[in-house]
């Protein structure tokens, strides 16, 4: 277990970096020291969408897979001077015990026979001989989305597990059981230790169930849960000198069980029964009455966790939506990033007042907002008020501030007035969703006992009116909340650096993990509450760093920053570089050298914000000829300027896309295009006038990420309808299809901002529309189907356009009024293609239900779409616009491109067989 040769490594190491900064600072008389990373990539390592990685005592680094496997890597440094040296995987152990051992249950409580958790958290502790892992896991199901789906997963599956090495295996136990777990994606997620008074204590992060507050469609109606959206502090010195049982179910050993509610809609067990857990005389609660399959089935909220007194896990800081990390700084400091909200995902709580109970609306509509003595906010489901928000960095205190002092600005209604929030469970019936319980928490918690109380009343839960407010959109600096700085992009992994490389000028310093790409680093004040300085420094070096670790002087690797790039299913290594690098504007500076020595030119660097003195900070370069894509103007080296490429991304312009294409919009899923999501291109203005580069901005767009879908969150006003031929955000790739293909489909499913319950913004107006398009590639050629209003402004209805343009000039425009399509959850729409006949046949579903709905008649389609001779793909387009209307946010679920399943182009709207549909693989809801 114990890899001694790292610990000579090791010594040898830092005796090495010694001597070259010496080395350095005599040579250089002591120019201002420049911070420079080599880069490089882990070799032989066999990671899966990592997320959440940490050298353990035993100097292996120990890394955790999204489906609840571990790795323990050994490994060794090359002798590669310093700043360019490679790291390899020598041995590796693969640790399954989270994975194969921790069941799962459905959200009434029942067990499944799915053996595979998530896993978003790991912290290491022990000894090397015998070390110890903290492990959060949840169930491994993915929920929510537009479709508003329920899939049953467990509401109350998080779970806090410690993993330790007895010298020849690993051994489990169960520490917590009944954390939340959310719809969606947001679950139990990372920790950190600390010591106080002699007492030990971990800082365990819990995401959140809603999107801004209230449950909403794309989170299954879900509220938030007690103990959900907060950062909690465990007693772990009380938590393991407790009893370990065994859990007669499912012979797992355990320690302690939340208490939950009482739910109505399940029924009670006692000793005797041959579900009760609690069979040891010992146990607090072998006397007690519980619900059948507790303390798992979060039931909605029905069944929810709850808090006691003497509990050994309590509150630390509520209100954040899905805080990933916890950093505890050396000098007690305690940061985190949280994940803003997406628009169209979920609303604002509704409110009522407090003396009248007259619902006045929520936050973003009410007259000087959110009143916490006069007002009072519930669970009940809301779409207002949803908008996007960056992910703000917070500074939430110190390990010696007392418990729930700092609020992170996302609401908890049932934390704020437990009296009145109300406990209310929805189901969905046909893209409604309806009420099927809603009482009051005295009520569920009659009969309930807990591990430390035998009985509790509505009096243990007294309102905390503050956290009713939202406040993530505070600006930096607000006195409300300690926001130092926003990303707009998905930021999760955060750590601090703390070796002496540089001359100390990164001591302090903190590092966190973005999905755009970066790794961001901070500089403090003295009081530790003011970003002083702010620079991404590694870039371009994988897709979708999760989470990242930096190692002290004393550690092994010193120096070196480590990250879990989830979305290149990697592990990527930064090592120091103590190098001489001028600067611009100091004598001697060339602009058109390369200074770092990785490939691009100072200027070029510079052109991209990146930094020209380290190989972990590089620009973006699709094709791999050492000129960025902002400065090459062949970005795929197809001798087609990018001006002029439809797929400026793509060498072989679709030509070797071949069906069938399945695009989920998961990170990283294929890994290929803008964004990693299969785009290899921008609707191309004709006059060969702009940039696909500047067509979108990334921080305007939420693609992949836990949610997996493509969202344009903010859908400007351009638009490629005739002359106007400024559209943005037109993200497209080529099919290799034409008049010779068989028949295929195109199929693709449009989500919020219009749909489900309280659309989220007003109904849709000229000329806001979003949908699919095919084409040649540009703006003057293609066939669009969009939602869109109704026929005239007048009209109640709304429905959905068919528009053909042929050589910058509109030879088809239909519009079809659909009822009650804004009631739908979700829409599918569909372009099925007949290449013999040269004709495109629009028709639509809703909610992925049985009934697919033809749009007239087929539609000739210009020749240049399937053209077999003009070397280039069929162009398959996401295609919005806001034209003269407010923006909006337009979300795609996926797109898939497949052939008929019969070949043949027959239409019947009653049978869903007819020729037009995919095989069962490809059907998707």
């Amino acid at each position: 277990m114990l890899p001694y040769p790292l610990h000579v490594k090791r010594e040898s190491f830092i005796l090495f970096l010694t001597i070259s900064l010496i080395t350095f600072f005599n040579c250089n008389n002591l120019r201002a020291q420049t911070i420079s990373f080599g880069s490089s990539g882990l070799i032989g390592e066999t990671v899966t969408n990592p997320t959440s990685l940490e050298f353990g005592p035993d100097d292996r680094l120990y890394v955790s897979q999204q489906n609840g496997t571990i790795w323990a890597f050994t490994i060794e440094r090359d002798n590669a001077p310093i700043g360019s040296g490679t790291y390899s995987v020598t041995n590796s152990e693969e640790i399954t015990i989270i994975r194969d051992f921790v069941r799962n249950h459905d959200d009434s409580g029942n067990l499944t026979q799915v053996l595979t958790r998530q896993i978003t958290g790991i912290k290491l502790s022990g000894t090397a001989l015998n070390p110890i892992i903290y492990v959060t896991s949840s169930d491994n199901l993915i929920g929510g989305g537009g479709v508003g789906e329920d899939t049953n997963l467990d509401t109350n599956s998080g779970i806090l597990s410690r993993l330790e090495w007895d010298g020849s295996q690993w051994n489990k136990i169960d520490l917590i059981r009944g954390l939340p777990r959310c719809e969606e994606n947001h679950s139990t997620n990372g920790m950190q230790l600390f010591e106080k008074d002699g007492t030990r204590y971990m800082l365990l992060n819990q995401g959140g169930n809603t999107n801004k507050g209230a449950p909403s469609n794309n989170f299954a109606a879900t509220p938030e849960y007690f103990y959900s959206g907060s950062v909690h502090i465990i007693d772990l010195t009380q938590l393991e000198s407790m009893t370990v049982y065994t859990d007669p179910r499912t012979n797992t050993e355990y320690v302690y069980d939340l208490p939950t509610l009482n739910d109505p809609s399940r029924g009670d067990i006692s000793f005797g029964s041959p579900d009760f857990p609690y069979i040891d005389v010992s146990h607090p609660m072998h006397n007690a009455t519980i619900d059948i399959g507790d303390p798992f089935g979060g039931n909605n909220s029905l069944n929810q966790a709850f808090f006691e007194a003497g509990s050994p896990i309590q509150i630390f800081a509520p209100g954040f939506r899905n805080p990933y990390d916890t950093l505890i700084m050396e000098n007690g400091r305690i940061y985190l990033s949280d994940n803003g909200p997406n628009s169209g995902w979920g609303g604002l709580p509704k409110i009522y007042d407090v003396n009248t109970d007259e619902f006045l609306g929520d936050q973003s509509t009410i007259m000087g907002g959110y009143d916490p003595i006069n007002h009072y906010v519930t669970n009940e489901i809301n779409e207002s008020g949803s908008s996007l928000d960056g992910d703000p960095l917070h500074f939430i205190g110190t390990i010696n501030d007392a418990n729930g002092t700092y609020y992170g600005g996302h609401p908890l209604p049932i934390i704020a007035f437990p009296s009145r929030a109300r406990i209310i469970a929805y189901e969905n019936n046909g893209g409604t969703w309806n009420e099927l319980y809603n009482t009051d928490l005295a009520t569920l918690l009659v009969g309930c006992s807990g591990y430390f109380n035998s009985s509790f009343t509505i009096a243990d839960f007294p309102d905390d009116p503050r956290l009713g407010e939202y406040l993530m959109d505070e600006p930096v600096g607000s006195t409300k909340v300690n926001i130092l700085d926003i990303i707009n992009a998905s930021t999760n992994g955060i750590a601090e650096y703390t070796a002496s490389n540089f001359g100390g000028a990164m001591q302090g310093n903190i590092l966190t993990a973005s999905f755009n790409g970066n790794i961001n680093r901070y500089v403090l004040n003295a009081a530790g509450d003011t970003v002083d300085e702010y620079e991404a420094t590694f870039s371009g070096f994988g897709s979708i760093p999760l989470d990242v670790i930096a190692q002290g002087d004393l550690d092994v690797f010193p120096g070196t920053v480590w990250a879990a790039t989830y979305g290149s299913n990697s592990i990527t290594v930064f090592e120091p570089a103590d190098i001489n690098c001028i600067q611009p504007g100091e004598e001697g500076y060339d602009a058109m050298a390369d200074y770092d020595m990785d490939g691009y030119t100072n200027q070029d660097e510079i052109d991209n914000n990146t930094n020209i003195c380290s190989q972990g900070s590089k620009p973006n370069d699709n094709d791999g000829d050492f000129i960025s894509d902002l400065n090459d103007d062949d970005d795929d080296n197809d001798a087609i300027l990018d001006v002029n490429d439809v797929f400026a991304l793509d060498p072989d312009n679709g030509l070797t896309t071949s069906l069938p294409i399945n695009y989920p919009f998961w990170n990283n899923d294929p890994g290929t295009g803008i964004l990693g999501l299969g785009f290899t291109g921008l609707m191309l203005d004709p006059s060969g006038a702009t940039n696909y580069l500047n067509q979108f901005n990334t921080d305007d767009l939420s693609f992949g990420g836990a949610a997996g879908k493509a969202t344009v969150d903010i859908v400007t006003n351009g638009d490629a309808l005739e002359a106007n031929n400024n559209q943005d955000n037109g993200f497209q790739f080529g099919i290799n299809v034409d008049s010779n293909s068989n028949p295929f489909t195109i199929h693709s499913k449009i989500e919020s901002p219009f749909f489900g319950i309280n659309g989220s913004q007003n109904n849709p107006v000229d000329f806001q529309s979003y949908g699919i398009s095919i084409g040649n590639g540009d703006q003057d050629n293609y066939l669009k189907v969009v939602l869109m209003n109704g026929i005239s402004n007048a009209d109640s209805e709304y429905g959905i356009q068919i528009l053909l343009e042929d050589g910058g000039i509109v030879t088809h425009d239909t519009k079809y009024d659909i009822t009650d399509i804004l009631s739908a959850n979700a829409v599918n729409l569909y372009i099925s293609i007949d290449p013999a006949a040269n004709t495109g046949q629009p028709f639509y579903s809703i909610d992925g239900g049985l009934t697919l709905n033809l749009l007239g008649s087929p539609i000739s389609l210009p020749t240049s779409f399937l053209d077999d001779s003009d070397n280039q793909g069929l162009a398959i387009t996401l295609i919005s616009t806001s034209r003269n209307a407010t923006e909006f946010t337009a979300t795609w679920d996926f797109i898939e491109v497949y052939e008929n399943q019969n070949g043949v182009l027959t239409f019947n709207p009653i049978d869903l067989d007819f020729g037009l549909t995919p095989s069962t693989n490809s059907l998707r809801t």
